[in-house]
């Protein structure tokens, strides 16, 4: 009260709700439970130190933890782990009027004449209470030589002194006074705590407001208590009555995250038009564009989380229910697209920030994300792909079987140009001359052939070219083993017996010391004899040259072998008419 005009005019003092709702035991702080079980452990075995360190982010409870801790220490039942908040020295700590208790602001306070001020007081005995406490905020403040000042005290207080610090960068103390203190961190609460903490003080205060409002303020607080109590007194003064979300979304001059969602939605099914109109909505509402673009990457962000399978790392930070509209979302959209949009937005970041005209910058980032292929997602594929087998399976008829043939007389033509094959030779042998036709393997297997036919009934294969399934057989080990088809490129298949392959190798003895590994050889092997459709044995010769030469018995050259093989029926064609491939 005070006199104006000679009356007495009272003055109407607001206490905010976060000075009138704070925690005075340590059951009423919200979260922190990894700090105040252990202090209420030490307070019960007598163990608590004489310095104490509170870091953390701003509005978590560090100067509260410290006060309750001041209260349960002085208080006249302490010390106890519960203070009665009702005797003397409870009561002027709960008012910031203890006569014992000395909260100090290490921004304001932090010269070395004012902690030997501090250092000298120190030494004096309370005035009522069993300890002289010193609750200093933002500590890391303190000047070097403030520091240096406090280190021997703190170092060896006198028994009826305790000092309690409070920083949100605990990395700008020095590590000897680091050293001398007891250490607790305190970390960002999670938002539906938060959001159940002011439903309670909505409901004390009598102020109807919806929940998804009040994950809102939760959200746009960043977890901190103390910033969403100011928002909610904010938002409370907006309206007597119900306040909407519409109300919560003007005053606190944010977008509704449905926004966020069409946006995406919109840039998913390539709807550039609407992606567009989003845009001009957010442009005229008037909010920051630098801003909201930074909120579709987080927004993003978390849509990339989810899919990766982290979507619990979210719970501290979004509300549930959001959550699982995230996951929803997410289900639409690949891996691979959600890195490609992040990846694309991150690239021109700079663009949106110092552009003249961030909103075309923005919008062109857009298009070009509606344009980017979308890729579908892996479970989407193989969904596909079992609709496409069993469609195919329906399409094909039944009881589907390919009529055998049985082999029949050779026509005397035929048996005539069989006898003109030559049989392969063993190394060393000389063959016949070559007569300008390919040369025929009569020791070919035919596919199909039942194993009680002999070997002399079978017919003889039309068009056989030994050159052109060596060139196969080394397509296949190409792909299979490039280690051994490259130790391979410089050799021949000198002949095919029964079940054994005869092939000359030239180069050097690198190449030799490759090709006589065991596993070298069974690959070689395996390759061989699923070509053949029978096992077949494998005899390696080595030539000293390094490269191909001419082969004197079948006339092949490096130059034949190296270009594709001629097809199969050209091939029957020349042997049928006599004629010869000319290379122009």
């Amino acid at each position: 009260n005070f006199i104006k005009h000679g009356k007495t005019v009272q003055v109407m003092s607001y206490l905010v709700l976060a000075r009138k709702y704070r925690p005075q035991t340590f059951e009423e702080v919200v979260e922190q439970k990894q700090v105040t079980l252990t202090l209420t452990n030490a307070i019960k075995a007598g163990r608590v130190a004489h310095a104490i360190l509170f870091s953390g982010p701003r509005g978590t409870g560090k100067t509260t933890i410290a006060r309750i801790l001041a209260k349960a220490m002085n208080c006249e039942k302490g010390p106890t782990p519960r203070p009665c908040n009702v005797c003397r020295s409870c009561m002027e700590i709960t008012a910031g009027a203890a006569t014992d208790v000395f909260e100090i602001d290490g921004a304001s306070n932090n010269s070395v004449d004012q902690v030997r001020e501090l250092r000298e007081n120190a030494r004096f005995m309370p005035a009522h209470s069993p300890y002289k406490i010193y609750i200093i905020d933002e500590v890391h403040m303190l000047s070097k030589s403030a520091f240096n000042a406090l280190l021997k005290t703190l170092e060896e207080p006198p028994p009826h002194v305790m000092f309690f610090f409070a920083t949100t960068e605990p990395h700008k103390v020095p590590v000897t006074i680091l050293s001398r203190c007891q250490r607790h961190d305190l970390s960002y609460i999670s938002i539906d705590p938060i959001v159940g903490h002011l439903e309670m003080i909505c409901g004390k205060e009598g102020v109807k407001i919806g929940k998804k409002s009040l994950e809102l303020i939760a959200r746009e607080t960043g977890g901190s208590v103390r910033d969403a109590l100011s928002l909610l007194d904010q938002v409370m003064s907006c309206s007597e009555g119900e306040i909407s979300h519409d109300m919560v979304l003007q005053t606190l001059g944010v977008l509704d995250n449905d926004t966020l969602f069409q946006l995406s939605d919109s840039v998913l099914d390539r709807d550039i038009k609407r992606a567009l109109e989003i845009l001009d909505n957010v442009y005229r509402s008037g909010h920051d564009i630098k801003k909201f673009y930074s909120e579709v990457m987080a927004h993003l962000r978390n849509l990339l989380v989810i899919k990766i399978g982290a979507g619990d790392e979210l719970s501290s930070s979004i509300p549930s229910s959001e959550v699982k509209r995230l996951e929803e979302q997410a289900a639409r959209m690949s891996e691979l697209f959600l890195t490609q949009a992040l990846s694309l937005m991150m690239a021109d970041e700079e663009k949106v920030r110092f552009s003249q005209h961030p909103r075309i910058v923005m919008e062109m980032v857009f298009v070009k994300l509606a344009k980017t292929a979308r890729p579908l997602p892996v479970d989407m594929l193989i969904k596909k792909i079992d609709e496409l087998k069993n469609e195919l399976s329906s399409m094909a008829p039944e009881n589907f079987s390919v009529p055998e043939v049985e082999p029949g007389p050779l026509t005397d033509e035929q048996d005539t140009r069989d006898k003109t094959f030559h049989a392969p030779h063993s190394e060393g042998e000389t063959g016949p001359a070559d007569t300008g036709k390919p040369a025929m393997d009569v020791n070919r297997v035919v596919p199909g052939k039942p194993d009680d036919m002999p070997d002399d009934k079978v017919p003889k294969v039309m068009g056989v070219d030994r050159a052109a399934d060596w060139e196969a057989i080394l397509a296949i080990i190409g792909d299979k083993h490039p280690l051994l088809a490259a130790n391979l490129n410089n050799s021949t298949l000198t002949a095919v017996k029964d079940n054994r392959l005869e092939i000359k190798v030239y180069g050097s003895k690198t190449n030799r010391a490759i090709l006589q590994r065991k596993q070298s050889l069974d690959n070689l092997k395996k390759i061989c004899s699923d070509f053949f459709k029978k096992e077949m044995e494998i005899s390696i010769t080595y030539n000293a040259n390094d490269t191909i030469g001419t082969d004197a018995t079948h006339g092949n050259t490096a130059a034949t072998r190296r270009r594709p093989g001629p097809h199969p029926m050209v091939l029957e064609v020349l042997d049928i008419f006599g004629g010869k491939i000319i290379n122009t």
